[in-house]
């Protein structure tokens, strides 16, 4: 029982456990960390997939949408040629007023949100 007393009383002993400890805890701090950029990579990863689906889809759909209010101005006009080159002007002067006057507010939209969610983690808390 002295022996006992004596390995628990040891310096050296207590130092070879503690340094094993914090061995440990290093260990499982890096997983935990290694976890949640899994996760945090997983869930930027997934948004990233369902926005080009979900974008992709949206845009067949308008690009048909055009082609068929192109075809029913140019029904109008009795020419189906000056439907498309009218929905071409218009698209145009909506591009030019939104370069001209919108640029730095939708830009600094499109920033925030990128920001948000890479330190968001897409919507979910780290603890």
């Amino acid at each position: 029982m002295s022996n006992e007393n004596s390995a628990n009383n040891d310096p050296l002993h207590n130092l070879d456990e503690l340094l094993e400890k914090a061995e440990d805890y290093t260990e499982e701090k890096i997983n935990l960390l290694k976890l949640k950029a899994a996760r945090h990579t997983a869930n930027m990863a997934s948004g990233i997939a369902f926005s080009l689906l979900f974008y992709s889809i949206l845009v067949m759909a308008i690009i048909l949408l055009n082609i068929g209010l192109a075809l029913w101005v140019g029904q109008w006009l009795n020419n189906s040629v000056y439907g498309f080159f009218i929905l071409a002007a218009v698209y145009l002067l909506l591009a030019f007023i939104l370069k001209a006057f919108r640029k730095p507010q939708i830009e600094n939209g499109i920033k925030n949100n990128i920001i948000q969610k890479i330190f968001s983690g897409n919507g979910t808390q780290d603890n």
